[in-house]
Parts: structure tokens; sequence; C-alpha cells
């Protein structure tokens, strides 16, 4: 049985779909006037489970920023965390894992 469960990609919502047994990846980073920003996403889907790597950073005037999550969600729970803006379920994610790095505030000892 595949998986299917919405994710907000680039200002709009997409559908994902996914095998079991199969990752899928989506990536983007942008120029602007300080400097540069990106993110990446990944998802495993293993049957039972759907396993979710993100990753986000840039630089600017405060330094170089950096954050990374990964979370997990039953497909039981790919459509129970209703979200009335967009008006549709998103899956229930418990985090696993997170992390994340503030060049300045590093050097000021934080």
């Amino acid at each position: 049985m595949n998986a299917r469960f919405w994710h907000y990609v680039n200002g709009g919502l997409v559908k994902i779909t996914i095998k079991p047994g199969q990752e899928l990846s989506h990536s983007t980073s942008e120029q602007h006037d300080e400097g540069y920003s990106f993110q990446a996403a990944s998802w495993r889907y293993d049957g039972a489970h759907v396993q979710r790597e993100c990753t986000g950073g840039g630089k600017d005037c405060d330094g170089f920023i950096s954050y990374s999550y990964d979370a997990i969600c039953s497909v039981d729970k790919l459509h129970t965390d209703w979200n009335k803006y967009s008006e549709v379920y998103y899956p229930t994610w418990q985090n696993t894992d997170a992390r994340q790095y503030d060049q300045y505030a590093e050097m000021m000892n934080y």
C-alpha cells in the first residue's frame, strides 16, 4: 500500500505519494539581498512508517545558521493533523531528533 500525504513546498501544497521501500527528496535554495537560504526534505517509507529528514539554513548579515530535524509518522496518522488555513490534513509527525547551529551565537558563547 502506498503512503500519501500533504506537504507544503515552494509556496503551495503538494500531495506526496511514496511506495514501500522508496525514498523521495526535495530541495530548494535561493539568493537574496543579504546572502542565501536553503531547505531540503527527504522521506522514506518502510510499509508501516514514513520517516522524514529536514535540513535548512543560510547565511545573511547575522552569519551562518543551519538546522535539521528528523521525524516519523505511522501510516494511520498521515491524515490526522487538521490545518484550518490550508484546509487539509497533514501527518502527525513525532520528532525523533533536532539540531541547530548559529554562527554568531556560538561566537558569543550562547
